[in-house]
């Protein structure tokens, strides 16, 4: 009776492993400490599915635990573009931030600039919408409510009702307007390659500016002869190979 148990589930566990899903495969492999095996689960996931801020977070974390810096960043990156919400995202990703070799001083931003992107990343994309459109219905009650109230504090409440959901309606629909930058974007990139030398010009032979390190994000800007202008957190601008870094928002 115990072998015919034992065959049982060794039938049952198979089945279960011939019909686990890249990312549950990725998962288990992942809790296995098989990093390698994680990131091909992982990335065969994205290929077949559409983007995830789940599976982004497990790849960025695979990536950081097989020692891969530069991805792990750029893959945390892209988990926090789909869901900027998510306070694990965010930690993480300025966690493994901290760790890269360059050490560069951002040239510095508005207050304004800086505030207005923080309150668009309290919710996705997706939610910022989805407000837009229940100010705009209330908008529709309140304007129902001022030309066919049935009394003057009913007209009232309309008109103010209905003005105050206008403004929201203006203000979610800018919210998702930056949060759709912030995810379509495509000028921001993290730098790949381990060590990368910035040029002057678009020319191997070129004078080299400044040598830096994967994981740095950087900002595009044009491209030229297989090398692409790049300007770095300093404000320091250069040219190195279009394969030493990836776009941020270039999914999969």
């Amino acid at each position: 009776m115990r072998r015919k148990l034992l065959y049982s589930l060794s039938l049952l566990f198979l089945s279960l492993s011939l019909f686990a899903s890249p990312f549950e495969e990725g998962v288990a492999a992942y809790s296995d400490a098989d990093y390698p095996k994680a990131i091909e689960c992982f990335t065969q996931a994205l290929e077949e599915g559409e983007p995830s801020a789940e599976i982004y977070y497990n790849l960025a974390s695979a990536y950081y635990k097989n020692n891969d810096l530069p991805l792990a960043i750029l893959n945390f990156e892209r988990a926090y573009r789909i869901d900027p919400s998510d306070g694990d995202t965010r930690f993480n990703l300025e966690l493994v931030s901290s760790q890269i070799v360059d050490d560069m001083e951002p040239t510095p931003r508005l207050f304004l600039s800086r505030w207005w992107d923080d309150i668009s990343h309290w919710c996705s994309l997706s939610a910022w919408r989805m407000l837009g459109l229940i100010f705009f219905v209330l908008v529709l009650v309140g304007v129902f409510f001022y030309f066919r109230g049935r009394s003057r504090s009913q007209r009232q409440i309309g008109f103010y009702g209905g003005l105050v959901a206008l403004l929201l309606t203006i203000l979610t629909n800018a919210l998702a307007y930056r949060s759709y930058l912030f995810t379509h974007e495509d000028k921001e990139a993290i730098l790949t390659s381990s060590i990368i030398t910035v040029k002057s010009s678009p020319d191997a032979s070129a004078k080299d500016i400044v040598v830096v390190h994967g994981g740095l994000k950087v900002v595009t800007q044009q491209t030229l002869s297989g090398y692409t202008e790049i300007k770095l957190p300093d404000g320091t601008v250069g040219w190195v190979p279009n394969n030493t870094f990836e776009i941020i928002n270039n999914f999969r």
